[in-house]
């Protein structure tokens, strides 16, 4: 859910521009992406959110998403350069100033995603804050903690 609506809202944002200042890689794409639609539910509203969204992926098959999360947890020192943004270490200047998308990634780093992301074991995390349901899952992550280590969380 989070990430359907971040994708959505980036559309948005992109979609609303006159000119896409700041992102000139839209700028030859804005045209099939843009809409003046106020609620943006047209149908053609949704083909261009979907259009958007091929733009966006490219011929990549990972989404930002799994990228992020494979360069944010599961950094090893053949990952933690991929991020997208300054908290990279390793960060290409290309990649910085860039802030690449799914189709900006060369097939090896995207090689190097998958491997880390097929390596990964779910049973590693010891609680999961689910997005949909923050407040809760985060106190019984919480209370979780306060049983496993006894330490006291100051509520």
């Amino acid at each position: 859910v989070l990430f359907r609506s971040w994708l959505v809202s980036k559309w948005a944002f992109i979609a609303d521009q006159t000119s896409v200042v700041g992102h000139p890689k839209w700028e030859k794409d804005r045209p099939s992406v843009h809409t003046e639609s106020e609620l943006k539910d047209s149908p053609e509203d949704i083909q261009k959110f979907r259009d958007f969204v091929r733009i966006f992926h490219g011929n990549s098959t990972l989404g930002e998403q799994s990228i992020l999360f494979a360069a944010s947890y599961l950094q090893d020192n053949r990952t933690d350069y991929i991020l997208t943004d300054a908290r990279a270490s390793h960060a290409t200047p290309q990649m910085l100033e860039l802030k690449m998308e799914p189709r900006d990634y060369p097939p090896e780093d995207i090689a190097i995603v998958k491997q880390e992301l097929e390596r990964f074991d779910p049973k590693d995390v010891n609680c999961w804050i689910r997005t949909e349901a923050t407040e809760e899952t985060m106190q019984a992550c919480l209370r979780r903690f306060e049983q496993d280590t006894n330490i006291s969380v100051n509520w």
